[in-house]
Parts: structure tokens; C-alpha cells; sequence
């Protein structure tokens, strides 16, 4: 009853990840097909991913990344907003957001893990 296993799947794994640094109760922690990139490279590569599939010009596609990047900068540091379209800002500047975009699973503070592939 004091044991707690949280499973997390895809971006799912990054949240159980976060939880279990958070929570001392949980002991284990299961990740299946869970993010090995920070957040903000996995939304770049979704990005990308999806412009891929799109039929829009090369040009436009690296515009609207650039423009990713321009937004992902800003969100992080605070500052850069003056090159962001306003209606995009208040979509983008809050704390979720910026948290996503923050995440490291690779810096997430850990208790002595045993990690497994099964």
C-alpha cells in the first residue's frame, strides 16, 4: 500500500518521470517508448514531422521553424517577444508551456533507479 508504480507512455513518460522526482511515495517507475530528447527538440521534430507531410514551399516550411525557434527562445528566456505575433504569444507564454519546453529527462533528479529494457 505505501508503493506506488507509475507508468508512463510517450510524452506520458516525461510526466511519470516528473512525478515520481516530485513524490517520494512512488518507487518505480515504468517508461514505455518515453522521449529521449529535451522538450524542446521533440516539439521541433514534431514540427518538422508534420511540415514533412505538408504542401507548402521549402521556404515557407523553414520560415514557420525559424519562427518555432523565435517562439521557443522567447518562451524560455522571457525575452525576444517583440518578434512574435501577438495572437502566437498568448498562445505560448505560460508556464506549461514553458515547462514542456524546459524538460531534460536527462536531468531529471532521480532516487536510485534501476533502468531495464524489457
Amino acid at each position: 500500500p505505501g508503493r506506488i508504480a507509475v507508468i508512463g507512455h510517450s510524452e506520458g513518460g516525461d510526466v511519470a518521470l516528473m512525478a515520481a522526482a516530485k513524490e517520494k511515495k512512488i518507487a518505480a517507475v515504468v517508461l514505455i517508448a518515453a522521449n529521449g530528447v529535451t522538450g524542446a527538440e521533440l516539439v521541433l521534430e514534431l514540427q518538422a514531422h508534420l511540415l514533412d507531410r505538408a504542401k507548402i514551399s521549402d521556404t515557407d516550411k523553414q520560415a514557420k521553424i525559424a519562427l518555432q525557434k523565435k517562439i521557443q527562445q522567447a518562451v524560455i528566456t522571457g525575452t525576444g517577444w517583440e518578434d512574435i505575433p501577438p495572437a502566437l504569444r498568448k498562445e505560448v507564454d505560460n508556464p506549461e508551456f514553458q515547462s514542456l519546453l524546459m524538460f531534460d529527462p536527462a536531468n531529471t533528479p532521480t532516487r536510485s533507479w534501476s533502468p531495464s529494457i524489457a
